[in-house]
C-alpha cells in the first residue's frame, strides 16, 4: 500500500507558503499570514475528520447520545459562526476523549495523543531529562501585546499551541505592527507551525527558503481524501479509487504501522471539485432554524491565491443526521454575561416558589428541571432540585450535575443568606466541586475547578483568609491551563491582578466595600 502523505488541505497550504517564500523571501507580512493559514487548515481538517468519525461511531449507540447531542450543537454553532476558535473548542472537547467514551478507534486515539503531547527540546532523552519548549514566537508576541499566562508555560501541549496561534492571529489582525516585528514573528511562527506538522527536526538547521525535505508527519495528519473518481493525498499525489460507488467524499486514514486503512464519510465537510482540488466546509448558515431543502455552504481553500472561497449547495439529506436532534437541557452550556472586564457575571434571577411535589418526579425529569432552572439562573430553584437528586443518590446525579449544583449553590448563598449560613453553603459547594473536578473529561474537570475557584474566592472575602485566596488562584490557574476557555483565562487574570495590584491582604480585607457589585463574579 502506498504511504499516505499530509491531508491535502494542509499540504496545499504548506506548498503555497513555500512557493511564495522562495518567490519573495522578504515578504514577511504575507508569509506570516500563510503560516497562520497552514495552522487554520490543520485545525479545520483535523476537526472535520474527528467530527465525522464520531458522528459515524456514535450514530447508533444509545450510550453516547448525550455526547453526540453535545457534538451536534457545537458543530452547528461552529459552522454558523465560521470560526477557527470554535473548531479549536471542538478539538478541545472531543479530541481528548478517554477510550470508554467511544467504540474502539485508532484514529481518535491518535488524535488524543497528538493533541495532548507536550513538545520537548530533547525528545530522544529519558522522560526525566526532557524539557518543555516555550512558544517559539512568545518573545515577539509579548512585544506586541500582553500574553495570557497559560501561553507562557513551557509545558504547553499541542492543543494549547493551537489556541495560542489563534489568539496571536486575532491580535495581529487588529493592531499595527512594524515590518521588523513581522520578520521576527515569521521566524518564530514558522518554527512553531512546522513542529506541529512533523516530529522531524533536521529542517530547523536549514534557511527558510531551503527545501525542508520532510517525509515524516504526525500520524493523525496523514491520509487521503477520495470520491468515486479519484483520491488525493499530499499536495499533488492523485490516483483512481476502488470501492466508492456513490457521489460522496470520504476520508481514508492509514493506521500507524502501515496497517489497513480506515475509511469513513467526509461529506459535507470536504468538497473535491472536477480538478481534484480540495476545499473544507467553513461556514453554513441556517442550521439553527428550519433548514431549506438545500443550504449553501462556504468552502475554503486555505492555500488558494485566487478564489479561496467557493459556495456549494448542500442537501438537507446530507446534514440531517447532525442537525435534527434536540439538545437536552442537561448538557447545554450555561449562558454567560460579561461585566465589561472580561469576567463572567450572572444577572439576578426571578425567584419563584416551586409548587411541585418533588417526590412525584422521576429522577430524569428532576434532572431536566434542575438544569433548566440553572440555565435560566434561577439558582434557588436549581439548588432545590439538585438537592433532591443528591438525596436520592441516583445515576442522574452525575459529575456534570454536581458542577451545576455547586455553581448554583455558591451563587445562591452569596446573595440570599446570612454570614454563618453563607460559610456553610460555600463549604458544601466547594466539596461538591472538588468531587466533580475528578471527572475524567478534561473540559468538565476544568469547569469544576473554575467554579470552585469562584467559591473559594468569595469565601476568602467572607473570612478574610489569605489561604483560601491562594486556593482560588491555584484552581483558576489549573482551569485556564487545561480548559483553554476565554472565561477561565479572564478569571485567572482577574485574581492575579487582585494579588499583584492590591495585595492579597487588601483584597480580602475589603469584603464589605463593593460586595454587591462582585457577588456574581
Amino acid at each position: 500500500m502506498a504511504k499516505h502523505r499530509l491531508w491535502s488541505p494542509i499540504a496545499n497550504a504548506f506548498d503555497a507558503y513555500r512557493r511564495r517564500l522562495i518567490a519573495d523571501p522578504t515578504a514577511f507580512y504575507e508569509h506570516t499570514w500563510r503560516l497562520i493559514h497552514i495552522q487554520e487548515s490543520l485545525v479545520v481538517t483535523l476537526g472535520s475528520a474527528l467530527v465525522s468519525r464520531l458522528l459515524y461511531l456514535w450514530k447508533d449507540e444509545p450510550n453516547y447520545i448525550e455526547d453526540l447531542n453535545k457534538l451536534r450543537k457545537m458543530v452547528i454553532d461552529c459552522l454558523e459562526n465560521g470560526s477557527i476558535g470554535n473548531w479549536n473548542d471542538i478539538l478541545s472537547r472531543f479530541g481528548r476523549l478517554n477510550p470508554d467514551k467511544y467504540p474502539p478507534c485508532t484514529f481518535i486515539a491518535a488524535v488524543k495523543e497528538y493533541l495532548e503531547e507536550i513538545p520537548t527540546i530533547n525528545p530522544n532523552k529519558s522522560a526525566s531529562k526532557q524539557q518543555g519548549v516555550p512558544l517559539a514566537f512568545l518573545t515577539t508576541w509579548q512585544s506586541i501585546a500582553p500574553v495570557t499566562s497559560n501561553y507562557e508555560d513551557n509545558n504547553l501541549s499541542r492543543l494549547g499551541r493551537f489556541f495560542a496561534i489563534n489568539s496571536l492571529r486575532n491580535k495581529i489582525a487588529h493592531v499595527p505592527i512594524s515590518g521588523d516585528t513581522f520578520r521576527k514573528l515569521h521566524t518564530g511562527l514558522r518554527r512553531e507551525v512546522l513542529s506541529l506538522l512533523t516530529p522531524s527536526i533536521d529542517w530547523q538547521a536549514e534557511p527558510p527558503t531551503a527545501n525542508p525535505n520532510i517525509t515524516k508527519w504526525h500520524p493523525p495528519l496523514c491520509g487521503q481524501i477520495a470520491n468515486k473518481r479519484s483520491y488525493v493525498t499530499g499536495s499533488g499525489d492523485y490516483g483512481q479509487v476502488v470501492g466508492i460507488d456513490d457521489d460522496k467524499t470520504y476520508w481514508e486514514w492509514q493506521k500507524i504501522g502501515n496497517q489497513d486503512s480506515e475509511r469513513w464519510l467526509a461529506s459535507p465537510f470536504v468538497y473535491i471539485d472536477n480538478d481534484i482540488k480540495v476545499s473544507l466546509l467553513f461556514k453554513l448558515e441556517g442550521l439553527n432554524g428550519e433548514p431549506d431543502e438545500n443550504l449553501t455552504g462556504q468552502y475554503h481553500r486555505f492555500a488558494a491565491e485566487v478564489e479561496p472561497v467557493r459556495e456549494e449547495s448542500i442537501s438537507q439529506e446530507m446534514i440531517k443526521s447532525w442537525i435534527t436532534v434536540e439538545i437536552p437541557s442537561s448538557i447545554t452550556e450555561p449562558l454567560n454575561g460579561n461585566n465589561g472586564n472580561g469576567i463572567t457575571t450572572e444577572p439576578t434571577e426571578l425567584v419563584e416558589n416551586i409548587q411541585i411535589n418533588l417526590g412525584q418526579l422521576e429522577s430524569a425529569e428532576l434532572r431536566t428541571k434542575a438544569e433548566d432552572a440553572y440555565q435560566k439562573r434561577k439558582y434557588p430553584q436549581a439548588v432545590t432540585f439538585f438537592d433532591e437528586l443528591e438525596r436520592r443518590a441516583d445515576r442522574q446525579y452525575t459529575d456534570v450535575a454536581k458542577i451545576h449544583h455547586g455553581a448554583a449553590l455558591w451563587r445562591k448563598a452569596n446573595r440570599d443568606l446570612d454570614k454563618e449560613e453563607k460559610e456553610k453553603q460555600f463549604e458544601r459547594a466547594i466539596k461538591l466541586l472538588e468531587a466533580a473536578s475528578q471527572h475524567r473529561d478534561i473540559i468538565y474537570a476544568a469547569e469544576a475547578r473554575y467554579e470552585r475557584s469562584k467559591a473559594f474566592y468569595h469565601l476568602s472575602l467572607l473570612r478574610g483568609d489569605r489561604n483560601l485566596f491562594e486556593e482560588a488562584l491555584k484552581d483558576a490557574e489549573r482551569a485556564a491551563k487545561s480548559g483553554y476557555k476565554t472565561e477561565h483565562a479572564n478569571w485567572e487574570k482577574f485574581l492575579q491582578r487582585k494579588r499583584d495590584e492590591e495585595g492579597i491582604e487588601s483584597t480580602i480585607s475589603g469584603v464589605n466595600q463593593n460586595e454587591n457589585s462582585i457577588q456574581d463574579l
